[in-house]
């Protein structure tokens, strides 16, 4: 209940290094407030939108205003459930910084210009792009 107490614990944590990341964004109580009163590193974007980002319509401007919302925060995001190629393509196209596999929990990638580089090891992963602005 009390975000104001929790992003001050969560900032301890951040100061000795901890990554904090706000799981299953826009799904049950991960709301806007979180995103407004926490300061985090990245947000877990739900994969029930992921899925259907490829479709268009509402998700698809969901997301792309998430994100761009997220980039003007500092906050990172990244897209659960990203399972095919064309997920992939529109996970990209929405600007999304990362994205992981659902099926396979040990894929995890990085957007580039093209589209998204694997990572195969997640603790590389998060070593390197914890608070490294990247």
């Amino acid at each position: 209940e009390d975000l104001g107490l929790a992003d001050r614990h969560l900032q301890v944590l951040r100061k000795q290094g901890v990554m904090v990341c706000l799981d299953d964004f826009g799904a049950g109580a991960a709301s806007l407030a979180y995103l407004q009163q926490l300061t985090l590193d990245v947000v877990k974007i739900d994969g029930r939108y992921i899925r259907e980002l490829q479709h268009g319509g509402r998700e698809s401007t969901f997301i792309r205003h998430l994100v761009t919302m997220c980039g003007e925060l500092g906050v990172k995001t990244l897209a659960e459930m990203v399972e095919s190629p064309q997920a992939e393509e529109a996970v990209r196209k929405a600007g999304v910084d990362y994205a992981n596999n659902f099926s396979d929990r040990k894929s995890w990638y990085v957007r580039n210009e093209g589209g998204f580089d694997r990572v195969k090891d997640i603790e590389l992963f998060l070593r390197t792009y914890s608070h490294s602005g990247n």
